[in-house]
């Protein structure tokens, strides 16, 4: 019956409208730039950058993605990011 798939239909957007990212979310996604992003190409840096700066104005920092972050991003971004030392 076409009322009962609609109906299900919105059960199903509603569902996923509720899906939020979380800190392993984050750390994940970082990781994923690490490993299949090209080294040394400026659009890597500002993917990680940007992804980075959207989990921590979302209150999403962890020490799995801070620990993500330090793998995937380049040592400048790094320094730009956190400051001091990378190797902390």
């Amino acid at each position: 019956d076409d009322d009962n798939a609609a109906a299900a239909d919105d059960d199903d957007s509603t569902k996923q409208d509720k899906i939020q990212p979380n800190h392993v979310t984050y750390g994940l996604f970082l990781k994923c730039c690490g490993t299949l992003l090209p080294q040394g190409n400026a659009k890597r840096d500002a993917v990680i950058e940007n992804v980075f700066r959207k989990c921590c104005r979302e209150g999403l920092m962890s020490d799995f993605v801070l620990e993500s972050f330090r793998r995937a991003a380049s040592d400048d971004l790094c320094v730009k990011i956190l400051g001091g030392d990378v190797e902390d």
